[in-house]
């Protein structure tokens, strides 16, 4: 995780706040994810999601654009 987004969170109080964890990746998406649920103790979690590019370094998108614009339209019709 970004040193920027750890002090973000670091910095706030998550009990009971709505939490829609998200991270971009190469190829291995780590456990991005699963550290920042333990960071926002008390957070309810939903729609999570990993955004895949190419593992060289590129900006080739892997993930299908229609799934993450779907998951967009999820979210802003909350």
């Amino acid at each position: 995780m970004a040193p920027a987004m750890f002090c973000f969170i670091k910095q706030h109080h998550w009990e009971n706040r709505k939490v829609i964890p998200f991270q971009t990746h190469g190829r291995w998406p780590g456990h991005t994810i699963e550290d920042i649920k333990q960071l926002c103790q008390g957070a309810m979690f939903q729609y999570e999601r990993a955004i895949q590019f190419d593992s060289q370094g590129g900006n080739r998108l892997i993930t299908k654009p229609e799934e993450i614009d779907d998951w967009i339209t999820l979210l802003m019709s909350l």
